[in-house]
């Protein structure tokens, strides 16, 4: 069997407008993304992002090139992105398509989830970092943490 996943993405605003010779689609108002992956012939939600508006930059551009490394999305205004182990908000979301990693930036909140879905180990900042294949968050500007321990990790 093919090792790789099928993934497919649905976006939802009020206002959708795309610009075909710049590869750049804007949408505005009560904006929503999700992305599900198809692995083992079942659709699962990889993560849905929420904002007031979005900057998608993708595809060819009139000179023939790429927009950015594979794409990248900027999500502004009342950002909240969540996916099963993690979840963020902030003022603002760029979202880096080829290493699908993320920034929140402004007021930015992190946390991931435990087993039974409670939110756990938080940190702020300025701007904080998701690197997916690491699944961790980094907070690159103003630090601010608290962190549960599992019971029975102690001594």
């Amino acid at each position: 069997g093919d090792p790789r996943s099928l993934e497919c993405s649905e976006l939802k605003a009020s206002t959708l407008v795309y610009y075909k010779s710049k590869g750049v689609l804007e949408a505005r108002d009560e904006v929503r993304v999700v992305r599900q992956i198809l692995a083992g012939g079942a659709w699962k939600r990889d993560f849905e992002i929420t904002s007031d508006s979005l900057n998608a930059m993708y595809g060819e551009t009139k000179q023939g090139a790429e927009a950015g490394p594979g794409g990248r999305s900027t999500f502004r205004g009342s950002v909240r992105v969540e996916a099963d182990d993690v979840g963020a908000v902030g003022d603002r979301a760029i979202f880096y398509e080829n290493s699908r990693n993320f920034y929140v930036i402004g007021r930015a909140r992190a946390w991931s989830y435990d087993d039974r879905g409670r939110a756990i180990n938080e940190i702020s900042g300025g701007k904080i970092l998701h690197d997916s294949s690491s699944g961790r968050n980094v907070v690159l500007e103003g630090v601010h943490g608290a962190f549960q321990e599992d019971e029975g990790e102690r001594g």
